[in-house]
């Protein structure tokens, strides 16, 4: 297991709101981090300047501050232990009230930033003179994660039976999780069998999951997807959104799902809200296409085809495979009368997905329950030249 030690922070000028902002970040950085993998935080900020032991814990985080009048720079940074290296290093300086304002919001900003940063680090890593110990599962939710979204069949399978494996192991909510969000991420790609049996499984791994009272914002966000897109259960879906959110604010994971529940129910405006956090705090991560494609499908459906096409071409850049992102920049081109563009388009998804062809197999693949919402994807498809 991956050990992440935090160091005390290092302020200059304005003392107790400099330490307040170090501090706050750094937690939330290791609560983020958390929610991925169970890796061990060492909290050495009490120890004061004393070193670890050499290869205890792996890495050492802390953050520098300083304060001058009404501007803040805080800077965090990243050692690899044993070496003393400096890993990372992310700075941000704004006014000190833009760290609270909207409940954190440019600071939630920055902590998702760096636990990219830091998890692509973590990943990375091998054993070597620094004695950094990686037995590739290291922040394995983390990966887990990119791995559905890498949209291989071979690779979906490959996730799934290492989640299996995972749930022998460990007694971690997370897992299980993600295993019930595998299922419905199927259904919403088209990837592997989908039939009846394997919604029960579903649905009974779901409600197993939400009485066992998972404290993980991943793991909420997954169960409230599964209740929600799955099981069409929106009522309890939106209490289980609701205690992601407040558990921790700053997941693009749990933000997007949230904006995806809200566009299911119709509420618009709400959903643009939601992934417009979503697109800002998950900048830096390996699925954030997946954030553009909510956005696309938000502003495919309030009537804002020119942004949906832009946000869908963005993500399918990434992630050329992504079947949901061509379904709605399909429809948005539809509306835009950009026939040539959603005929190449339309064919590419065609090919990777020949049922789509078909008006009830379409409906399907939409799965709103809004009627207006559905008609007006669906004319925006038939405008396509479907």
């Amino acid at each position: 297991m991956i050990e992440i030690g935090l160091l005390p922070g290092i302020v200059h000028g304005g003392l107790r709101s400099g330490a307040f902002i170090g501090d706050y970040i750094i937690e939330s950085v290791a609560r983020a981090l958390l929610d991925y993998h169970p890796v061990q935080i060492v909290d050495l900020r009490e120890a004061g300047e004393a070193e670890p032991r050499p290869g205890e814990p792996d890495f050492l985080i802390r953050t520098r501050t300083l304060v001058v009048g009404d501007t803040a720079s805080v800077s965090f940074l990243v050692y690899e232990n044993g070496t003393n290296t400096l890993v990372l290093s992310q700075s941000m300086q704004t006014r000190q009230k833009d760290f609270y304002e909207d409940e954190f919001a440019l600071t939630n900003q920055f902590v998702a930033q760096n636990v990219d940063h830091l998890a692509k680090i973590i990943g990375g890593t091998r054993d070597g003179p620094s004695g950094i110990r990686n037995d590739y599962s290291a922040l394995i939710g983390y990966g887990v994660l990119a791995g559905m979204f890498d949209l291989d069949p071979g690779r979906m399978r490959a996730t799934t039976e290492a989640l299996d494996r995972l749930n022998e192991r460990t007694e971690n909510s997370l897992f299980p999780s993600l295993g019930a969000y595998a299922s419905s991420f199927a259904l919403g790609e088209n990837i592997g069998g989908w039939d009846r049996a394997r919604r029960e499984r579903t649905e009974a791994l779901a409600m197993d999951l939400l009485q066992a009272n998972p404290f993980n914002s991943i793991a909420l966000a997954c169960i409230g997807h599964v209740m929600g897109f799955v099981l069409d259960r929106h009522d309890i879906a939106a209490d289980i959104f609701g205690r992601a959110v407040r558990l921790n604010p700053m997941q693009a994971f749990v933000w997007d799902h949230l904006a995806l529940h809200e566009l299911y129910c119709g509420d618009l405006d709400r959903a643009r809200a939601a992934s417009d956090r979503a697109v800002n705090l998950g900048k830096y991560s390996p699925i954030s296409y997946t954030y553009e494609t909510t956005a696309c499908m938000v502003a495919t459906l309030s009537g804002d085809h020119a942004r949906a096409v832009a946000l869908g071409r963005r993500a399918l850049l990434k992630q050329p495979r992504f079947n949901a992102a061509m379904r709605y920049t399909l429809a948005a081109l539809g509306h835009l009368g950009e026939r040539a563009a959603a005929q190449a388009l339309g064919a590419e998804l065609l090919r990777l997905d020949p049922g789509f062809g078909d008006r009830e197999t379409r409906e399907m693949r939409f799965r709103l329950p809004c009627r207006e919402a559905s008609a007006h994807v669906l004319e925006g498809i038939e405008r396509a030249g479907f």
